[in-house]
């Protein structure tokens, strides 16, 4: 394109920003953008950065860009409030909340669901609580990200009926939420209502992810019978999770658990990992010992 003088438009940015897999990359497209007089004054771009610098943990470059903006806006403040987060500076996005609300900012469920994140990310029950509030106030617990940070937010805090209580009332049951109090069930040592979750939301085509099943694995370490926990492992090749470290850990403690000496033979012939089979006689010398 630039061989054929073609110039770049805003939205050939924008799209390019999206592949950019390398902070190099990304600082070589914002310097083409710079030179080229565009970024800063719009705003397509810049949130593009924005999220392109968020991505690669570049926290600093995303904050020069979001200041260095001419006018943005809910998305704009979104995506700093969602880099902020994921690079562990929560206390900061939530300066950056507050300071959005004085702007004059109409937060949404992003906002929301971002700042439930960072509360639970700081176990900051009482924070959490108010901003769980403003989002019923806001009716955005029909968001079913919302209410899966809400559900996260209250099973990292320890207020297991709160989460339940949200679950409960949730208007759509899709992967996010279910997924969300599996693994709440789980982490609390209700084994029997996270595998009868998964159950139920898997006879509604509802698809798990490598963590659910990871959650749902380690539930059924505990008291599954052997033939349950085959089809489980079954479960597991078939959606193609086998590979996955989470859910190859969770599935070696299954196995050593539940003596399923078929599966081992499966599994060890999948070519696992040396740390994974140093697990595994780990595990059979602690079942060996327990008997």
């Amino acid at each position: 394109m630039r061989d054929s003088c073609v110039r770049p438009s805003e939205s050939t940015f924008s799209m390019l920003l999206c592949c950019v897999n390398c902070g190099n990359y990304a600082k070589e497209m914002h310097g083409c953008i710079v030179r080229l007089g565009g970024g800063y004054s719009n705003l397509v771009v810049g949130n593009s950065l924005i999220d392109a610098y968020g991505k690669l943990g570049l926290v600093d470059y995303a904050l020069a860009v979001f200041f260095s903006m001419e006018k943005v806006d809910v998305i704009s403040w979104n995506s700093m409030i969602s880099v902020c987060c994921k690079a562990g500076y929560e206390e900061f996005a939530l300066h950056k909340f507050c300071l959005m609300g004085r702007r004059g900012f109409k937060v949404d469920e992003y906002t929301m669901s971002a700042v439930l994140n960072a509360c639970t990310n700081l176990r900051n029950l009482e924070k959490g609580k108010q901003v769980f509030c403003l989002c019923i106030k806001l009716g955005f617990l029909s968001n079913t990200v919302v209410s899966s940070a809400a559900i996260d937010l209250f099973s990292k805090c320890n207020r297991m009926e709160n989460a339940i209580s949200v679950f409960k009332v949730s208007y759509v049951f899709d992967s996010t939420i279910c997924n969300s109090m599996i693994a709440c069930y789980a982490s609390h040592n209700f084994e029997v209502q996270a595998l009868e979750l998964f159950v139920f939301s898997f006879r509604r085509n509802i698809r798990p992810t490598e963590f659910t099943l990871s959650c749902v694995l380690c539930s059924a370490a505990v008291f599954v019978p052997v033939e349950q926990g085959s089809q489980l492992h079954s479960l597991v090749i078939k959606a193609g999770f086998e590979a996955d470290g989470v859910v190859s850990s969770s599935l070696v403690h299954m196995i050593t658990a539940c003596s399923l000496l078929a599966g081992f033979s499966i599994w060890v012939k999948s070519g696992p990992t040396r740390r994974e089979l140093s697990l595994v006689e780990a595990g059979i010398d602690r079942n060996s010992h327990g008997r």
